[in-house]
């Protein structure tokens, strides 16, 4: 086996991974409380939000500024993820972006990752309301812990890289 596979494997095992670790409070809370209305509404509406028009979701943009982005980390977060600058075994990412049409490909990757992660968002969010609606208060302060780590660092680096491409797109 090449090492550029095993690189991505191993990437896609660490996505899993976290994916485990993060809904795993989740799981104990609906597993321990029950399905009930509130689990199927939750579920309905995060994935009405994955599917919402694109423009909407433009609208929940954090900024507008490639420098907000970097004051809130996007830069640091970058250096870890899957395909960032050294990915999950420090080497350096390759350059991805070589012409305008590998751009727009990955502009619609981004678009992906970022509706993926707000229906993710509005999942962990609905959720952690139903558990201190029923006084579970560790399940929904451990569901906010993983939202946060999980959600909000990915939605600021998919917007962050997206307001980059574009730019470099408008320039050409």
């Amino acid at each position: 086996m090449n090492l550029k596979l095993q690189i991505n494997i191993i990437g896609h095992l660490l996505n899993i991974w976290w994916s485990v670790i993060c809904f795993f409070p989740i799981m104990l809370h609906w597993l321990n409380f029950g399905i009930d209305y509130w689990l199927h509404f939750s579920i309905i509406l995060s994935l009405v939000i994955v599917f919402l028009p694109t423009q909407f979701l433009r609208n929940l943009q954090f900024h507008n500024t490639i420098k907000f982005y970097e004051n809130w980390g996007a830069k640091v977060f970058r250096k870890f993820v899957q395909e960032g600058d050294y990915g999950w075994l420090g080497k350096k990412g390759e350059n991805r972006i070589s012409s305008i049409l590998t751009a727009k490909q990955y502009l619609k990757k981004i678009e992906m990752y970022e509706r993926f992660h707000w229906g993710c968002l509005s999942f962990f969010c609905l959720s952690s309301i139903h558990c201190f609606v029923y006084n579970q208060v560790k399940y929904g302060l451990l569901i906010i812990v993983a939202n946060m780590v999980y959600n909000i660092p990915t939605l600021l680096l998919q917007q962050y890289n997206r307001l980059r491409i574009e730019t470099l797109i408008n320039r050409q």
